[in-house]
């Protein structure tokens, strides 16, 4: 992590070290260097920064972090949700619980949290919600829900950068090349227009949004709303 104080805070706040993270700088890289072998030790510390500093961000996403790996869900779930509270809107934070839920709960009851993780996430956390879509795409796959499968992956491919999206790149080639999969299941297609009224055609226009998010539940209340006009 960067010592000069006057240099950009690595938490990503856009901050500078001094007006940012610089009081926390040397618990949290003593964290840090404990956390491969000694993790217990790391998240003691990660706990009592988040006692003293329960609003930072860097300092949850830590502690999170590290109770993941060591496995106490319970924790990190909790603290995120207090947390939270407080900033609903904190894309880390709600990354982090998605991933939870996600893991201990599965798709079908994380769907909500998952939806608001998408839509408020995708522009400036994209790698997270790419992330996210690659798991949701595996559980989809052993579940035999192959169309949601390939739309999860092709939205983790859009998310996605560099390495990782080549990666994805070449699951959704070999998902596409899987002879034994119908058709249609490897492939998307564009629907046919329609003639519709001004408030369809921005309903349809909000729908395509959530669309593109892998929102595709929200995006039905939309689409059936322009339906029955």
């Amino acid at each position: 992590m960067a010592a000069d104080p006057y240099a950009m805070c690595p938490c990503g706040s856009g901050k500078k070290l001094k007006f940012c993270c610089g009081e926390i700088l040397p618990d949290l890289q003593r964290g840090y260097r404990l956390r491969e072998n000694q993790p217990d030790a790391a998240v003691k510390i990660f706990r009592d920064l988040h006692r003293r500093f329960p609003d930072k961000e860097v300092v949850l996403r830590e502690l999170t972090n590290t109770l993941f790996e060591l496995g106490e869900t319970d924790e990190a779930r909790r603290v995120t949700i207090e947390f939270l509270k407080k900033h609903p809107d904190q894309p880390i934070a709600l990354l982090s619980l998605a991933e939870i839920c996600l893991k201990e709960d599965g798709f079908e009851a994380s769907r909500r949290i998952l939806h608001r993780t998408f839509q408020i996430c995708a522009r400036t956390q994209p790698p997270g919600v790419a992330f996210l879509a690659a798991q949701i795409a595996s559980e989809m796959a052993r579940a035999g829900m192959l169309l949601a499968a390939r739309e999860h992956l092709a939205l983790a491919v859009r998310m996605s950068t560099g390495e990782r999206q080549k990666n994805l790149v070449l699951q959704l080639v070999r998902f596409e090349s899987e002879s034994a999969l119908p058709f249609a299941f490897r492939s998307a297609y564009t629907l046919l227009p329609v003639t519709c009224s001004d408030e369809a055609v921005q309903q349809d226009v909000r729908a395509k949004k959530l669309s593109i998010l892998g929102c595709w539940e929200p995006c039905l209340l939309y689409t059936s709303d322009a339906a029955d006009e």
